[in-house]
């Protein structure tokens, strides 16, 4: 559709569905299982005394799965603290975060879609910290959902390669959520493609054999 309309309620079930989506992810299972480095296998050794990380990231998965609210999350008790510290980062970001619908501007365009989900875009500030400008969750062949960090409308176009336009906030009124869905230059389309690509691990699936 053309216009969406999602009470607040169900933004934050979609937040929290697509955070569950990234931690439930092949890459963060391979984090905890073999990436975490010395110093984050003592800290998180505090939640999970036998030291087996993988346990503690599918222990924590299972409460999490039964969650439809950030509240949910912060107010359970069986979910370790860090693991509340990420959930609260990717559902609400530094200043908050919204949804942008955005699609390919014609019918021969089609987006890409990799074992890489959701793709982090971040930009940096001035003291090198990195920060978050969008996330890129493509749901068809010509529709990807966006979950924009706020202010990222106004980062310069070499930062953020998509127009203002794409990554300006919706309208809220009446405790509903107003998406107006915006159509991608070619060039910000390819720009997405070759991010989901880049970040593929093991492979990427498409439509149109030339990509």
């Amino acid at each position: 559709k053309d216009i969406v309309l999602l009470t607040v309620q169900e933004e934050e079930k979609l937040k929290v569905f697509f955070a569950i989506m990234s931690f439930r992810s092949k890459q963060t299972s391979f984090f905890f299982g073999e990436e975490l480095s010395a110093d984050s296998k003592r800290f998180y050794s505090k939640f999970q005394s036998d030291g087996e990380m993988s346990a503690l990231w599918k222990r924590n998965l299972g409460h999490l799965v039964n969650c439809r609210s950030l509240n949910e999350i912060l107010g359970n008790k069986y979910i370790d603290r860090p693991i509340k510290v990420i959930f609260a980062r990717d559902i609400f970001g530094l200043t908050g975060m919204y949804f942008s619908i955005v699609k390919c501007s014609n019918e021969c365009e089609r987006f890409v879609i990799g074992d890489c989900y959701p793709v982090a875009v971040n930009g940096e500030l001035n003291n090198g910290i990195p920060l978050p400008l969008y996330a890129i969750h493509p749901l068809s062949p010509t529709t990807i959902l966006l979950l924009v960090g706020n202010g990222s409308d106004y980062a310069p176009r070499n930062i953020s390669h998509l127009r203002e336009c794409i990554l300006k906030p919706p309208i809220l009124a009446n405790e509903s959520v107003r998406l107006r869905t915006r159509k991608l230059y070619p060039e910000e389309a390819d720009y997405l493609n070759e991010l989901i690509k880049k970040h593929a691990g093991e492979g990427y699936a498409f439509q149109k054999k030339q990509l």
